[in-house]
C-alpha cells in the first residue's frame, strides 16, 4: 500500500489527488449523519443504468419501467472529479519502514493512450518484463541474484484521455539497492534481443488470448471498460492478429521509441538506516514523505 498506493499516486498526481482527498477522521467525526444519509438518497434519483443477464429479458424490462424506486430516477450522474497527473521529473521519493528488504519502483508517465500500442505492449510485458521467463527476471533474479523479485510494465492507459504509464519494480535487500537499481536502468535502456524467447513469449500471448472468455455479468464490465478507452467492439480478435504479425524487430522498435531513454521518479521504501542515500541521490533529490500526508489521515 504504501509503494503502488501511496508513493505511486504522490508521484503521479502530486499533492490534489482522489488519495489524498479522502476525508480524515477528525472530519468524519465532525460531520453531520443527516448529511450522509441524504447522499445515500440522492443516489435513487439518478437515471441508472441496468445490465441483465439472463432468459427472460422482457420480464425485467417490464419490471423496471414500472418500479417505484426507478420511476423519478430522472438526473443524470454528477461527473467525477477530475485529478490530473504531472510529469516524471526524475525525482525520489522514499518512505522509512521497517523491514528487511527494500523495495522501488521506476514510474514514468508516456504519451496518452492509443489502441494502437496494445498489441505490442502485451508482448512487450510478456517477453521483456513479467513472469519467471521474462528479461527482466531472468537478468536481475535469477542471473545476477539481485533481487527476490523483479518486473517491468507497460501499463496501458484505462481511460481514452489518459496516459500509458511504465512501471519497472523490484524487491532486494538493503545491501543491494545500489546495484539492483543500475542493472534495471542498463536493461530499461537496451533490451537483450533473444529470437527463441521472444517466440515463447508471442505463442504465451496468443495462447492466453485464445483462451480467454468473457461470459454473464462480465460481459458489461468488459464493455464498459472498453467504452471508457473508445472502443465500440470486442477488440481481441484484432489484438490476436496484431500480435501474429509482430517481430522481434518491430519489438525493440517499440522498446526504443516508447521504453529507452524515460524519464522516471524513483520511488523507495525501507529501513532508513539502511539505505544507502548516496546511490539514491545520484539519481535525484530525495524526499522523505509521511504515510500520514500520503494517505491523508490524522497522525
Amino acid at each position: 500500500s504504501l509503494l503502488f498506493d501511496g508513493l505511486v499516486n504522490y508521484s503521479k498526481y502530486g499533492d490534489d489527488s482522489r488519495l489524498r482527498s479522502q476525508l480524515t477522521k477528525s472530519e468524519l467525526e465532525n460531520m453531520q449523519p443527516i448529511l450522509l444519509v441524504s447522499k445515500i438518497v440522492s443516489l435513487f434519483m439518478i437515471k441508472p443504468e441496468i445490465f441483465y443477464y439472463g432468459k427472460n429479458a422482457k420480464a425485467m424490462k417490464d419490471f423496471f419501467e414500472t418500479a417505484v424506486l426507478f420511476k423519478n430516477s430522472d438526473n443524470v450522474a454528477p461527473s467525477r472529479e477530475k485529478y490530473h497527473t504531472k510529469e516524471t521529473e526524475a525525482k525520489v521519493y522514499f518512505v522509512d519502514y521497517d523491514m528487511v528488504q527494500a523495495e522501488l519502483v521506476l514510474l514514468s508517465r508516456k504519451n496518452k493512450f492509443d489502441k494502437n500500442r496494445i498489441a505490442e505492449a502485451l508482448l512487450y510485458n510478456t517477453y521483456f518484463g513479467s513472469g519467471l521467463s521474462s528479461i527482466v527476471f531472468q537478468e536481475i533474479r535469477e542471473s545476477k541474484s539481485l533481487a527476490y523479485s523483479a518486473m517491468s510494465k507497460y501499463a496501458s492507459a484505462k481511460k481514452q484521455d489518459e496516459f500509458d504509464y511504465l512501471v519497472a519494480y523490484i524487491g532486494t535487500q538493503s545491501n543491494k539497492l545500489p546495484e539492483a537499481l543500475k542493472a534495471i536502468q542498463e536493461l530499461l535502456n537496451e533490451m537483450p534481443l533473444n529470437e527463441a524467447q521472444f517466440e515463447a513469449a508471442k505463442e504465451s500471448v496468443l495462447k492466453t488470448l485464445v483462451a480467454s472468455r468473457v461470459t454473464k455479468s462480465n460481459i458489461y464490465w468488459e464493455y464498459q471498460r472498453l467504452k471508457k478507452l473508445g472502443i465500440d467492439n470486442d477488440n481481441r480478435k484484432e489484438i490476436y492478429e496484431e500480435v501474429k504479425k509482430i517481430t522481434l524487430k518491430d519489438l525493440e522498435t517499440f522498446f526504443n521509441t516508447e521504453v529507452k531513454n524515460s524519464k522516471f521518479d524513483l520511488l523507495v521504501i525501507g529501513n532508513k538506516k539502511d539505505i544507502n542515500f548516496s546511490s539514491l541521490n545520484d539519481f535525484g533529490t530525495v524526499k522523505e514523505m509521511m504515510p500520514s500526508f500520503l494517505f491523508n489521515y490524522d497522525k
